[in-house]
């Protein structure tokens, strides 16, 4: 052959190689990025997880005594995990090929999966059973932007136990105890409360949840030295969420001579597992008290639904103060053998008459949140604001004497349980929250909640102090003073002050005048009003028998309004008494003041008796020196 031919030859082989590549790659494009392999418009990205938390480190308002043990390799290697996404946040699911891992996949770097080289939003869910029914764990939506190629690290979750799920979980229990020679029966299980007449959870129920005398023989022996045996509960299909484990320990006449009661929480695909060991003094004895009790307080200022609006005392808005407040009593429990607790409150205005909350009380008997079963540390109640209570607490059960004195009890830490209402009524002013706040509130009343302060010290009021928020205010006024409904000046909250106070703010208007009337020794300030109203009417006597000089009124501009006019209308309201400076009508009038004489020294009349209209306009200056236009009216009404 010869060598051109070769060449030739060799030139058509290398461009079928060409472009039989091409035909295999979409888009003719390949690279490597990092770890991630992108082709063409597709990137492969590689996923794992980062944590895997029970329900209590999920959410710690889960405080339960029995808690789902922290996931193992073998745990989660019984879930199926499904990764779901979308190229938006709210978008359906896009990926539905290929996305279910293992928990070995996921956590040994082996979890990829090809994706759009574009902005994902994916979710992890690990399933209890292969048909991705019900739901163990799930993860928070992650974003990740795929344009640019995968990131040189895998896209890491953590999966949460979910709040609420139809998934399986198992449990258990070993409850080992000192046997007492009266002990004739045991029943013990799940729970859906904590009470001795609570009903066993029925998919929870084993196989034999009752031991009778006549099974005493057969008890396993923890150490048959001292009498110690156990029973014991398993179930592996018990549904999530949160139980009670109660063992009911019956004596000689079916008498409860021990109650053991504990909250437990189940997940889904997880086990619940526990030993328990109770001595010989949870038998046959009173529960032993709790070793203390404190109470934090929580205000609701728009409705009795205290689960969905309880917060801290603060700032309520638009409405006079509710009368009521919540008080949440948390104790310590020592006790194994309680069937419930009894909490005493008593308003101590009537110290003979306590109300006792137990484990039968009602949200409609004042228990809105928690309660006082067996094994419960805490419970919300509802009391009266304005009023003060004290507080005590005890464990109980069948051996409880009905007759009790304090030292059975464990009294509260705070020996004055009180929140009291501080509500201020604006008479059309406003309240200013905060600094740069444009939305100041034009409520006509606010309330404020505080606690009671054991201490000597008063407690400031709110003030038109611009410097201290919140502060009051009303436009063109002046705040003067607060005052109580007994018409006295209020400067400061009491020390030592329980009460509820009520509050109305004293105004001296900056657009108004003053109306002096030397022979009365009074002196008013008034607001310009636009039109008349019996309101508005100040009303003035123009015979007086001690009265030695004219009758006289004096209309003053408060501070800020000058350059004023002044004009009279007569009591049509629309005449004008004609003339300014009119010495027959007793009219004095400049831009600094008003002078009307009605009668003159010997009481002869110059004004005949009626309602008058004095029109006045000018311009007020504030401290900004910012200048307004002013008009208004005042209406004098003059009597014989």
């Amino acid at each position: 052959m010869k060598k051109s031919n070769r060449f030739l030859t060799g030139i058509i082989a290398l461009s079928a190689i060409i472009l039989f590549s091409c035909n295999n790659f979409a888009g003719g494009k390949v690279f490597e990025k990092g770890n991630a392999f992108v082709s063409g418009e597709k990137t492969l990205l590689t996923i794992s997880i980062d944590k895997m938390l029970t329900s209590v480190q999920r959410n710690a308002l889960i405080n339960e005594n029995i808690m789902p043990s922290p996931w193992t390799t073998t745990s989660a290697g019984g879930l199926y995990f499904v990764l779901t996404g979308s190229k938006s946040s709210d978008g359906d699911n896009e990926i539905t090929a290929n996305n279910t891992f293992t928990y070995a996949q996921l956590t040994g770097g082996t979890a990829s999966i090809l994706l759009d080289s574009t902005t994902w939003y994916l979710t992890l869910t690990a399933y209890t059973e292969a048909e991705h029914t019900n739901i163990a764990l799930v993860s928070s939506q992650e974003d990740i932007d795929l344009t640019g190629g995968a990131p040189s690290t895998p896209l890491s979750f953590t999966m949460k136990a979910p709040a609420s799920t139809n998934a399986l979980g198992s449990a258990n229990i070993t409850l080992e105890f000192i046997k007492p020679d009266n002990l004739t029966k045991i029943v013990y299980g799940l729970y859906g409360a904590g009470l001795p007449t609570s009903e066993l959870v029925a998919d929870s129920v084993v196989s034999d949840p009752i031991i009778t005398v006549a099974d005493m023989d057969s008890l396993t022996a923890v150490n048959a030295g001292i009498n110690k045996y156990k029973v014991e509960y398993s179930k592996s299909s018990v549904k999530a969420g949160k139980y009670y484990f109660n063992a009911i320990f019956y004596g000689n006449g079916n008498q409860i001579i021990c109650f053991y009661s504990d909250t437990i929480q189940i997940d889904g695909g997880n086990d619940t597992a526990k030993t328990i060991s109770l001595s010989e003094n949870a038998f046959n004895k009173p529960a032993v008290k709790p070793t203390s009790l404190t109470v934090s307080y929580s205000y609701n200022d728009s409705t009795d639904n205290a689960y969905a609006t309880m917060k801290p005392a603060e700032l309520a808005d638009g409405e006079s103060a509710d009368s009521n407040f919540y008080a949440t009593f948390t104790w310590n429990d020592v006790s194994d053998n309680e069937t419930g607790f009894e909490l005493v409150i008593t308003d101590t205005a009537n110290p003979t008459t306590p109300v006792t909350y137990s484990a039968n009380s009602a949200v409609t008997d004042g228990v809105v949140k928690g309660s006082l079963s067996a094994s419960s540390t805490s419970a919300t109640i509802k009391l009266d604001t304005g009023k003060v209570y004290t507080a005590k607490i005890r464990a109980t059960n069948t051996f409880t004497p009905a007759a009790s004195t304090d030292s059975d009890y464990t009294a509260c830490s705070s020996d004055a349980i009180n929140l009291f209402t501080v509500t201020y009524n604006l008479t059309s002013g406003k309240v200013q929250k905060a600094n740069g706040d444009t939305n100041a509130t034009a409520d006509t009343v606010v309330s404020y909640v505080l606690p009671y302060n054991k201490s000597s010290t008063t407690q400031s009021l709110l003030s038109d102090n611009t410097a201290d928020y919140p502060f009051v205010f009303k436009t063109n006024y002046t705040f003067i003073n607060w005052k109580n409904a007994s018409n006295t000046v209020v400067t400061a909250i009491p020390a030592d002050n329980t009460e509820n106070l009520v509050l109305s703010a004293y105004w001296q208007s900056r657009l108004g005048v003053s109306i002096v009337m030397p022979n009365y020794s009074a002196v008013a300030d008034y607001a310009l009003v636009d039109s008349y109203s019996e309101a508005a009417v100040r009303t003035i006597s123009g015979v007086q028998a001690e009265a030695t000089t004219p009758v006289t009124v004096a209309l003053t501009p408060n501070t800020g309004l000058t350059n004023v006019t002044w004009t009279a209308y007569d009591t049509d309201f629309a005449t004008e008494i004609a003339g300014d400076n009119n010495d027959q009508l007793g009219i004095i009038d400049t831009t600094s003041g008003f002078t009307w004489t009605i009668t003159d020294s010997a009481h002869s009349v110059l004004v005949a008796a009626g309602t008058y209209r004095i029109a006045v306009s000018g311009t007020y200056t504030d401290a900004a020196g910012t200048e307004t236009a002013v008009t208004g009216n005042i209406y004098i009404k003059i009597t014989r």
